[in-house]
């Protein structure tokens, strides 16, 4: 098949290109490498079925023709990363916003469309406890604060996909990702795991952000990757919003106890204020435990990278670079 990666230069979005050339796929990806990276697909070129295009979205003229080309669109890109959002609340609206709009313009004069999975994120569960399913009612905290451009805006995608899909028959799948681990993830913007992982490989104080007692849920990129790649393929999904993740829960202190032992560290555990990393304008959200039924339902899916293996990978890369 043919498909369109948007953000195909980022970490998931490069995983994502990597999966469907290997089943012999033709790629478009287009990233303006605001936050993803040449290094990221620098082994696809010269591929005869990867072509990417180092463009704004927003602006990129082919748009329309490499649509009309493509069975599926995995639609990435997106500002994100706490330390971006924070620093760049209107970057964060529209870029998140319009592109989205965009895409479903063009989509909705088509008369063959592919398929379009939109990203969306376990930020818009805002900060609630027990097992996050589709259907609970969403909490937005106070827009007082630029983390919430965030999630409203991932919110705005997923109202946006679902319209143009109710109304216009525009094939929409949204997926709400949860914290999603694995090769090639930067800690430039406050990525938690490759930002422990470097500070155990290189024996620096690993710094826990509050009390370290915040839970969160980990996948492996491979595996979220599969999961898109049979999701977007499922014409039951259609219309549907999907959270995507793995449903096992550690506290991110235990997490850093955990990297600081596979890596072999000598690193010791310190701690800091949210005040002091992010400097206001951030919601703590303690506890983020995704609920995989509805996912499982469309996809029975087995994972196959546990947080351990993924760890340890992630430490031999470290030290191999």
């Amino acid at each position: 098949m043919d498909v369109l990666v948007t953000g195909g230069a980022g970490f998931i979005g490069s995983n994502l290109v990597e999966l469907h050339l290997s089943k012999g796929d033709t790629v478009y990806a287009v990233d303006n490498l605001s936050s993803g990276s040449a290094d990221n697909i620098s082994t696809f070129k010269g591929h005869k079925n990867f072509h990417f295009f180092n463009a704004d979205l927003l602006t990129w003229k082919e748009l329309p023709e490499v649509l009309a080309k493509v069975d599926r669109v995995y639609h990435l890109a997106a500002v994100l990363g706490m330390f971006l959002v924070l620093e760049h609340p209107v970057l964060t609206i529209e870029s998140n916003v319009k592109t989205t709009e965009r895409l479903l313009e063009i989509l909705s004069k088509m008369k063959k469309r592919p398929v379009l999975m939109i990203a969306s994120s376990s930020e818009v569960y805002g900060n609630q406890t027990g097992l996050l399913d589709e259907d609970r009612a969403l909490v937005l905290e106070s827009t007082t604060k630029n983390h919430a451009n965030y999630p409203i805006s991932k919110l705005c995608n997923e109202s946006m996909g679902l319209a143009f899909y109710h109304e216009l028959g525009v094939p929409t799948i949204i997926v709400r990702l949860f914290n999603t681990i694995g090769k090639r993830q930067s800690e430039r913007y406050g990525m938690v795991v490759p930002r422990f992982v470097k500070q155990a490989c290189e024996n620096q104080p690993i710094t826990i952000f509050d009390d370290g007692s915040q839970k969160r849920s980990f996948c492996d990129v491979r595996d979220t990757v599969n999961i898109l790649y049979s999701l977007t393929g499922n014409p039951r999904a259609i219309g549907e919003v999907i959270n995507v993740g793995n449903d096992e829960f550690i506290t991110i202190k235990e997490l850093a106890e955990k990297i600081k032992k596979i890596a072999n560290s000598s690193s010791e555990l310190t701690y800091a204020p949210y005040s002091e990393v992010y400097h206001g304008g951030y919601i703590d959200i303690h506890e983020r435990h995704i609920d995989t039924k509805k996912m499982q339902s469309y996809v029975h899916y087995e994972y196959q990278w546990p947080l351990a293996e993924t760890i340890a990978y992630l430490v031999r890369h470290h030290k191999h670079v």
